[in-house]
């Protein structure tokens, strides 16, 4: 009897140990979820739910690229000043100072501020890059996680953000790279103009339809001839959207020849005036008088004026056209902001106030501002607000949440975008100017694609 009562006494001693070690199990766990995952930047560890101290006086540095809102009956530093004022309000221990830039320069001064590890807390981009591991802050942590499982954000917004596994900035709108027409010159020739918009068209449905534009009276469509959006528009409209990939040429001699020929033949189907660079300067006075189908490239910029100047039943955004049997793609660009950290460390606390001021600009009435341009809200809880505020008529605010499914934005990588330019400006440029009056396109592409290789190598190469 005494064996066993010690053996009773050790299993109940052991049923506490081990009722010890689940409850402190449970509590580790519960200490985890509710500090939840850190994020690593450089040689900070940062945790995303840190409280903000409302008894500290804090500064937040804000540095946007400016917006031009032509014809919207304000300027975009007036509608920024009313925002970082309504956050003030939310926050009134919080000092924002931000700055409006040139596109160009900001990227400038924002590589130097990064040198010198003094970037802004927030910075707003509209060509947005993974800039520099060691300061630029995801943001997929910071996200408050939806009850019911739904994403917050346009899934293509979200996903041209995400590198190696991470998101890199709060997105805000999709912008889009259109060919603008007339529906009253386009109508008779066959294309039916509304399913083109939402659905897209193809080479040789755009050749037919303005080959006949205006009853084949006037230029069914001119194009600036050497402006690299072109082809690139019509690349990525035909599935071969990034010119590079990991620092390699991923455009075939092939699709480039495709595009090619379709260009040819433009010239030579749709009445373009012998002087393409004067006609390229008259386009937009052309298209507004009434005298021209189609115009392109036309950035999300001269749309808006076009949305201001053209009748709403009379204009028709259309995507680029693609080859026969390839999917549906439409070329874009990304707005977002991004969050920086500051050498020194300014506390997980500032870093998530950042956080909380980039996530407050892209809400709600950002919406407004996206519905300037052909553009689509990231945040999907936005999109009522911007389809009640766009000036363009139903079936385009359709179409361009269609095109928003089918969005090809470019890479994150800043050495890319820096080879990008470069290509643009010493080869695709020189080379478009080349091409009109070219009888064999198969030699132009066969021309272009080897001065591609030879500023951007194979590997190995």
């Amino acid at each position: 009897m005494a064996r066993i009562s010690t053996n009773g006494r050790q299993g109940r001693a052991l049923l506490a140990g081990l009722g010890l070690l689940v409850l402190m199990g449970l509590g580790v766990a519960l200490w985890l979820a509710r500090a939840g995952p850190t994020v690593r930047v450089g040689e900070v560890t940062i945790d995303p739910r840190a409280p903000i101290n409302p008894e500290r006086t804090y500064r937040l540095i804000l540095w946007e690229e400016n917006v031009v809102l032509s014809g919207a009956g304000t300027t975009y530093r007036t509608f920024l000043e009313d925002r970082v004022e309504a956050f003030r309000e939310v926050h009134p221990n919080v000092t924002v100072e931000f700055q409006l830039l040139p596109p160009g320069e900001a990227v400038n001064r924002l590589e130097g501020a990064l040198a010198s590890g003094q970037p802004p807390d927030v910075y707003g981009s509209l060509s947005p890059r993974l800039f520099d591991r060691n300061y630029q802050v995801p943001v997929d942590a910071f996200l408050p996680r939806a009850r019911d499982g739904e994403p917050h954000f346009l899934p293509a917004a979200w996903e041209a953000l995400t590198a190696d596994g991470q998101v890199w900035g709060w997105p805000r709108w999709i912008r889009f790279i259109t060919w603008a027409g007339r529906r009253s010159l386009l109508a008779g020739t066959g294309l039916d103009v509304d399913q083109a918009a939402q659905e897209g068209w193809t080479f040789p449905q755009a050749l037919a339809s303005l080959a006949q534009a205006g009853g084949g009276q006037m230029p069914g469509l001119l194009v600036h001839p050497q402006e690299p959006e072109l082809v690139r528009s019509l690349m990525a409209a035909g599935g071969h959207g990034l010119m590079l990939q990991e620092g390699s040429l991923a455009w075939s001699q092939d699709a480039i020849e495709e595009v090619a020929a379709f260009l040819v033949a433009a010239r030579q189907q749709t009445r373009m005036p012998r002087n393409l660079e004067a006609a390229a300067r008259e386009r937009v006075a052309r298209f507004l008088q009434g005298r021209v189908g189609v115009i392109t490239p036309v950035r999300p910029e001269l749309a808006a004026h076009l949305l201001r100047t053209v009748p709403r039943e009379e204009l028709v955004l259309l995507p680029p056209p693609r080859p026969e049997g390839s999917p549906f793609h439409v070329p874009a660009d990304l707005a977002a902001y991004l969050v920086f950290r500051q050498t020194p460390y300014q506390g997980d606390d500032q870093t998530r106030l950042a956080m909380e001021l980039a996530r407050f600009l892209i809400q709600s009435k950002d919406a407004w501002v996206s519905s300037q341009f052909p553009a689509v809200p990231a945040l999907l809880s936005d999109q009522a607000l911007w389809q009640r505020e766009a000036p363009w008529p139903e079936a385009t605010s359709q179409a361009l949440l269609r095109w928003a499914e089918a969005a090809v934005t470019p890479s994150l990588d800043p050495d890319e975008a820096a080879v990008l330019r470069q290509m643009d400006d010493q080869v695709l440029a020189p080379w478009l100017a080349r091409l009109w009056d070219e009888e064999a396109p198969s030699a132009w592409a066969a021309g272009l694609y080897q001065a591609l290789l030879d500023q951007v190598p194979e590997p190995g190469g």
